[in-house]
């Protein structure tokens, strides 16, 4: 899901391979070689954090006027020259001219993709001929290397696929359909060509890629899924690299740490119930009791995280911790003793909420339609909410294109913003989002505001 950590896990993974550059002995290749991981060169194919690609514009553009051989003949010329870049160290003096040329097509590409790479049959043709020649060099440099050959791969990193299409879902569907379609189909073609595509779940819709072998995609797929306690382990994590003072504070609690040798610092050991709630009794309280509710802090935090699909983003978890601090350096301390006031809690949990509206906003325009419930008492059927979202709210913060009340209710639902309740076909909106969108849960109800 959306804010899970797949953009840090490739950034992670694109860091092994340039330490591995600098430090063939680096320790943190060593912790993925002990959990089964083979030796592995990892390159950035496609990401905002590389900047190597060419600007979304261009590529809408690209896939607008493209068929989809013509697109998958796009993501193997493009394959082909961020692997070329990469393997040149390796290669002798009789490929220098490849790779010069290589080169030059990369720059002819950030501006004009299709421009260097003309995609007919033939030129298709001649290409994976020369990505057979890649595979052939892949396979020698590790032998140079000391590697054993049957293990090691080369494999490229995809993410941040979601910046093409931005206002045209249609094109982006194409142009990750295109190139899952690619690696399908080189996946008993090439031993050591490998590739890791990072999508939000709401994008690896199976339904769009009727033309691709479903069955091998749902094989190699993996969902990065956060329960309850990894989240808090994740904020344990964050917090004990602050230093000695901090971790001697969660150590009074019996949290227990390690030092990796890795360079990643600092991992804390599971803790027990009893120590978990101990420590996050003194950040809030241990029973927070708001609106007529009560409930022990750990659950009240998770209850509140959740979207409708039941999934709590690492991003929020953090991001609730760190603008409940933020707040508290701003106010007036709690009168009951921890850290952080309730209402510096209830804050924080509207700010996450518009934060992750903000991230969906940014693939699905029509989210902003939610605004149309504003003043509303949820749960509502669903009807009703579909006549409410046919159009824009007055106050919407820019105009989206013409889009039915049902699709929209569909989709909204999908990305986990509207719950489905099980009786009387009611919708209703999850409490990270209620303060966003200024929806009511009895009659005489306001709001909720910081």
């Amino acid at each position: 899901a959306r804010g899970s950590g797949k953009s840090a896990l490739a950034r992670f993974l694109l860091g092994l391979h340039e330490r591995l550059a600098s430090s063939p002995a680096d320790a943190s290749l060593d912790l993925l070689h002990r959990h089964g991981v083979a030796p592995t060169a990892w390159i950035d194919a496609f990401s905002q954090h590389g900047t190597r690609h060419p600007d979304a514009i261009t590529l809408d553009d690209l896939v607008r006027r493209s068929t989809d051989d013509e697109l998958r003949g796009f993501w193997l010329a493009w394959f082909i020259v961020q692997v070329g870049e990469q393997i040149q160290p390796f290669s002798d003096g009789s490929s220098k001219d490849f790779f010069e040329g290589v080169l030059q097509r990369n720059k002819l590409a950030r501006h004009d993709p299709a421009s260097p790479f003309r995609t007919d049959p033939q030129t298709r043709s001649n290409l994976l001929s020369t990505l057979d020649g890649i595979h052939e060099g892949v396979a020698q440099a590790a032998q140079r290397r000391g590697v054993q050959t049957e293990r090691f791969n080369f494999c490229a990193v995809y993410d941040d696929l979601d910046t093409v299409g931005t206002f045209d879902p249609t094109l982006r569907a194409r142009f990750i359909r295109a190139l899952l379609a690619m690696w399908t189909s080189f996946s008993t073609r090439y031993r050591h060509l490998r590739a890791k595509i990072f999508l939000p779940a709401d994008m690896f819709d199976l339904r769009q890629f009727d033309t691709i072998d479903t069955s091998k995609l749902i094989a190699r797929a993996e969902r990065l899924e956060w329960d309850v306690h990894s989240l808090y382990l994740l904020v344990l994590r964050h917090l004990a690299q602050s230093g000695p003072p901090v971790r001697a504070w969660l150590e009074s609690f019996g949290m227990r740490f390690r030092h990796l040798d890795d360079g990643l610092g600092w991992m804390p050991e599971a803790p027990s119930e009893r120590s978990l709630r101990q420590w996050l009794a003194a950040t809030l309280q241990e029973v927070i009791a708001i609106h007529g509710t009560r409930s022990h802090v750990e659950q009240w935090i998770a209850n509140r995280l959740l979207d409708s699909k039941g999934r709590i983003a690492p991003r929020s978890m953090l991001g609730f911790f760190r603008e409940s601090a933020r707040l508290t350096l701003t106010r007036p301390p709690p009168a009951h003793g921890g850290l952080i006031a309730d209402a510096n809690a209830v804050a924080a949990i509207g700010v996450v909420g518009a934060q992750r509206v903000d991230e969906i906003r940014a693939v699905y325009e029509w989210v902003d339609r939610l605004l149309n419930l504003r003043g509303k008492v949820l749960p509502m059927p669903r009807a009703a909410i579909e006549a409410l979202l046919e159009g824009d709210a007055r106050d919407a913060p820019r105009e989206t294109r013409a889009r039915d009340g049902k699709t929209v209710t569909t989709e909204i639902v999908r990305l986990g913003l509207l719950r489905e309740l099980r009786v009387d076909d009611l919708l209703d909106v999850p409490e990270l989002f209620v303060e966003h969108f200024g929806v009511l849960r009895r009659e005489n109800d306001t709001p909720l505001r910081s």
